[in-house]
């Protein structure tokens, strides 16, 4: 039996690595995941030590790059094991193997070659020709062919669940994110997924079988409760006519409130009608930009008319609605940006979603070239975070956010956990401002430091105040 530690800085549970930890588990290994806050990192790094993994993985974005590289470094001086990278950073930047904090970079799903790696160590053989791994040898690096095909998920062991349970902040949570599929049909140059889409090759982006998805949805509601469902997907669907057979089977099955994104293309009113049906509150409408850079810079093929007809589809049929902006954009202006303002008005969205522009230029296709678009953006992750790349690029996936209304507190209880603190379930923040606000004292949770999420304290020291609108969000205004 080998011993697998995932070690992230974020504050969110990742689909990837539950998925990953699933296989592994079946296949009779031990895993774990240690969670960094950046308050007390000596705690970090002293439970993983006292774990003794034989593989450390990490899910590396590229905001969390620097802290993984870091990380990992120390974790294999002071625990001798194999330290793996995965996720889209590492797929795109495979030279980071480079660096001497990585022995391992996953360049593809992460379920199959994780498994045969804890096996092999476990058995003291060389795990060098793995295929989907570049593994570092003494004679330089080992650059091993893809794993092959992509995987077929409904043939994967359901999400484990029970991997974060050890910290109450995510055992207790009354929403509950899923993953109903992998890739995004879109090629927008500010995104990942048209390289993703060249790396696997055909079938990447798919979706998991109604039945197989609401199976396991209906399980998870019987054991943990949730009050709302958050389906992180970069897009709730592909296929239409897998949307209407999963929104029957979720209305005749589940019946909670999901929130999800909204893909741009040929819907029908029938459709959004059956999403309300089914207890869609919330979904979230990306707008990006004004029309001529959405068409032309950032590859995004729908019109401003486009997204009025979608916007006043979920508005007749009472579905909260996000909109998300890009600011920044090469040629912004803060003239351009005001002169969108009857746009938005007109669109009325509930909750508008901004992100800052961070141009990458690392991003190549397979032939070393430029996709697409000359730009990659890394989107920051807003408050109530859900989706991005998931398992595909190995432990972990990048996320869209809904739910910035949901106060949530939980359903779990005992002496242990009586602190007022536990009525606020955490806010995945922003990655480029503190994790914490430091004005609010620390608790300990397993280990993990927690304070209130940084958004709420510092609206609140702001003096502003919300207003409710219809389908649940918050308007904050200035007082």
């Amino acid at each position: 039996m080998a011993r697998i530690a995932f070690c992230q800085n974020i504050m969110v549970e990742f689909m990837g690595c539950m998925s990953m930890s699933a296989a592994l588990k079946l296949a009779g290994h031990e895993v774990e995941v240690f969670i960094d806050s950046g308050v007390r990192s000596g705690r970090f790094f002293s439970q993983v030590r006292d774990f003794r993994p034989d593989i450390a993985g990490f899910s590396v974005l590229t905001p969390s790059a620097p802290w993984a590289l870091a990380a990992a470094e120390r974790i294999k001086t002071e625990n001798r094991c194999v330290a793996v990278f995965g996720n889209v950073h590492a797929i795109i930047q495979p030279e980071i193997i480079g660096h001497p904090g990585v022995d391992a970079v996953c360049r593809g799903e992460g379920e199959a070659p994780l498994v045969e790696m804890a096996g092999r160590l476990n058995r003291g053989l060389p795990f060098d020709d793995i295929p989907g791994l570049w593994v570092k040898t003494g004679g330089g690096v080992r650059k091993n062919p893809p794993a092959g095909d992509v995987l077929d998920l409904d043939s994967l062991p359901d999400h484990d669940r029970a991997l974060y349970d050890k910290y109450s902040i995510f055992r207790r949570s009354r929403y509950l994110r899923f993953l109903l599929g992998r890739g995004c049909p879109h090629n927008c140059t500010y995104c990942t997924n048209a390289y993703m889409k060249a790396h696997y090759g055909p079938g990447y982006v798919r979706k998991r079988a109604p039945e197989r998805a609401v199976a396991e949805l209906e399980r998870l509601v019987a054991e943990r409760h949730p009050e709302i469902i958050n389906f992180i997907d970069e897009v709730l669907w592909v296929n239409n006519e897998w949307l209407v057979k999963f929104l029957r089977l979720y209305k005749e099955r589940i019946g909670l409130p999901f929130a999800a994104n909204y893909r741009h293309g040929a819907i029908r009113e029938e459709e959004v009608r059956l999403m309300a049906e089914a207890g869609c509150r919330h979904l979230v409408l990306a707008v990006e930009s004004d029309e001529g850079k959405r068409l032309g810079l950032l590859g995004k093929r729908v019109t401003d008319a486009q997204i009025l007809q979608a916007g006043a589809l979920l508005r007749k049929y009472n579905i909260g609605m996000i909109s998300h902006v890009l600011f920044g954009l090469p040629g912004d202006t803060v003239e351009g940006h005001l002169a969108q303002l009857p746009f938005f008005r007109k669109l009325d969205a509930d909750y508008l979603w901004t992100s800052f522009f961070q141009p990458e230029d690392s991003r190549k296709s397979r032939n070393g070239e430029t996709p697409a678009g000359k730009y990659r953006f890394q989107r920051n992750v807003p408050p109530r975070n859900g989706s991005g790349p998931s398992g595909p690029g190995g432990p972990g996936e990048p996320e869209k956010g809904v739910f910035p209304d949901d106060k949530g507190t939980g359903s779990g209880t005992g002496p242990e956990e009586a602190d007022p603190l536990q009525a606020d379930v955490p806010v995945q923040p922003d990655l480029h401002r503190p994790l914490f606000d430091p004005r609010v004292p620390v608790r300990e949770d397993n280990g993990l430091a927690v304070r209130r999420p940084h958004d709420e304290v510092s609206t609140r020291a702001a003096g502003a105040e919300t207003v409710p609108r219809a389908g649940g969000f918050p308007r904050q205004i200035n007082s």
